[in-house]
C-alpha cells in the first residue's frame, strides 16, 4: 500500500464552502475563500489582526465578484482595486 502526502494547491475544493457563506469569519479567511472560489488573487494588508474584523453573509455563490466587492465596501468602507483581470487589492478596511 502506497501512502501519498497531499499538499493543498491553495484552491478551495467545491465541498469546502459550496454556498460561499460566512458566519463571523475573519476577513482574511473570507478573502481566501473568495480568491479560490472566483479563481483570482485578492490581497489584504498583512499587518492587521483580521480576527477583529468578522464577516457574516448568506450565500454568495451566485453573486458576481463585483457585487461581493460592493458588499465588502459597504460593510467595511473599503475599496477593491483591480490590478489585473485576476488580481485585486482591498484597501482602507475599517472594521466596525
Amino acid at each position: 500500500m502506497d501512502i501519498k502526502k497531499t499538499v493543498s494547491s491553495g484552491v478551495l475544493p467545491s465541498w469546502a464552502n459550496p454556498e460561499l457563506s460566512f458566519d463571523n469569519t475573519p476577513l482574511d479567511k473570507v478573502v481566501s475563500d473568495l480568491s479560490a472560489f472566483y479563481n483570482v488573487k485578492i490581497t489584504l494588508d498583512q499587518t492587521m489582526d483580521w480576527s477583529l474584523c468578522p464577516f457574516t453573509s448568506g450565500s454568495l455563490a451566485k453573486t458576481s465578484l463585483e457585487d461581493v466587492f460592493t458588499t465588502l465596501s459597504l460593510t467595511y468602507d473599503c475599496k477593491a482595486v483591480k490590478n489585473s483581470d485576476t488580481s485585486y487589492t482591498i484597501t482602507g478596511v475599517n472594521c466596525k
